[in-house]
C-alpha cells in the first residue's frame, strides 16, 4: 500500500505543479478578481495604441470589457464576425470598429449585440461575417459563454492547460508598436496581423492541401440548420431597426472547396439572399465562389482564411 500511495504521488506531482504554477502566474486574471491583462489591452486600444502580442488574444473577454467603454457613443461603422474577418481594418486601410471573435456562433452575435444596445450604442453600418459555419446543425461550442465571464468547467480545463502554462512563464508578452512588426499585433479598433511565418507558409501547398482536403470532407456531413437560419433572420431584423445600413460579408472558400459542394453554397448563398428581400437597407459584401473576384489558391491562408490580397479583392471590387 505504501509504495502504492508513492506510485499514486508521482502521478500527482505534474498535474498540480501546472495547477499551482497557472494560479501563481495566471496572466489573464482568469482565476481571481483581476483582468489586469484584458483591461490594459482595451485601454491601449481606446488610446489608439497598437501592441505586439506573444501569447493568445483572449478576444471575447476583450469584446466584453471593450463594449462598455464605448457607452452612449455613435460609431460609424463595426464589423461582427468570425476569425475570417478579424483582418479587416487597419491592416486594409478601412475605418471601423472590430468586434469579431474566432469560431464565432450566432450566440456571440446575440450575446455582442445585446451588450451593444444594452450600452446604447448607435452603429451607422453593421458588417456581419456570414459563412456557412453559422448555420451547420454539427457546428457548435460553448465559447460565447466568456462573453458572461469565464465559467467554472472552462476556468478547471486552463488550471491544468499546459499551453496555458507556457504563455503564463513568459517573460515578455506584449510590446507597444508605432509601426509595422514581424509578430502577432492586435490593432487598436479591434482588428489583428498574423505574423510572417504565417506569410512564409504562404506556397506550403502540403499543409493547405491537407486543410482544404480536411475541410471538404467535414463539409459532406454539413447538415443546415433551420433554426439557425431563423436566429440569424431575427438577428438582421432587429437590428436593421436600429442601424442606418448593414452588410453580410461572405468570405469565399478555396475553388477545390467550392466546385466539390456548389450545391450547398449556391443553396446556402440563395437562403441568405431571400432573407434580404424584403429589405433596402441591407447589401452583400463578397459571395462562396473564389473566381467571381479572381482569388487564387495562393492567397488563402488554409481552408477558411483569406491572405489581406484576397480580402483587398473583395472590398475594393
Amino acid at each position: 500500500m505504501k509504495y502504492f500511495f508513492k506510485y499514486i504521488m508521482r502521478l500527482l506531482i505534474l498535474p498540480f505543479s501546472v495547477l499551482l504554477l497557472n494560479l501563481l502566474t495566471d496572466y489573464r486574471g482568469t482565476f481571481g478578481v483581476s483582468n489586469a491583462f484584458v483591461s490594459k489591452i482595451v485601454s491601449f486600444h481606446l488610446s489608439n495604441k497598437n501592441i505586439e502580442l506573444f501569447v493568445d488574444l483572449p478576444n471575447r473577454e476583450i469584446v466584453r470589457h471593450k463594449i462598455p467603454l464605448l457607452k452612449n457613443r455613435k460609431l460609424n461603422k463595426v464589423i461582427l464576425g468570425s476569425s475570417r474577418s478579424l483582418q479587416l481594418g487597419i491592416p486594409l486601410s478601412m475605418n471601423l470598429i472590430n468586434l469579431s471573435v474566432p469560431s464565432a456562433l450566432i450566440q456571440d452575435y446575440q450575446v455582442i449585440l445585446g451588450l451593444i444596445d444594452t450600452n446604447n450604442i448607435k452603429l451607422d453600418t453593421l458588417i456581419i461575417d456570414t459563412n456557412e459555419s453559422l448555420f451547420d446543425l454539427n457546428y457548435n461550442h460553448d465559447r460565447y459563454k466568456r462573453l458572461n465571464g469565464t465559467n467554472f468547467e472552462e476556468k478547471v480545463k486552463l488550471l491544468f492547460n499546459l499551453s496555458y502554462l507556457k504563455m503564463n512563464l513568459k517573460t515578455n508578452k506584449w510590446n507597444l508598436i508605432s509601426e509595422e512588426s514581424d509578430n502577432f499585433i492586435s490593432y487598436h479598433d479591434g482588428s489583428i496581423s498574423y505574423t510572417k511565418n504565417y506569410s512564409e507558409d504562404r506556397f506550403n501547398n502540403n499543409k493547405k492541401k491537407n486543410s482544404i482536403t480536411k475541410r471538404s470532407m467535414s463539409l459532406e456531413k454539413y447538415k443546415l440548420d433551420k433554426n439557425k437560419l431563423n436566429e440569424f433572420s431575427a438577428i438582421l431584423k432587429n437590428s436593421s431597426k436600429n442601424v442606418n445600413h448593414i452588410s453580410l460579408f461572405i468570405s469565399p472558400v478555396p475553388e477545390a472547396i467550392y466546385k466539390k459542394h456548389n450545391k450547398l453554397f449556391n443553396d446556402l448563398e440563395r437562403k441568405i439572399k431571400l432573407e434580404l428581400r424584403q429589405s433596402n437597407n441591407f447589401s452583400i459584401i463578397g459571395g462562396f465562389n473564389p473566381l467571381d473576384f479572381q482569388i487564387t489558391n495562393e492567397e488563402f491562408i488554409d481552408h477558411i482564411h483569406l491572405y489581406k490580397s484576397g480580402l483587398l479583392k473583395i472590398f475594393k471590387n
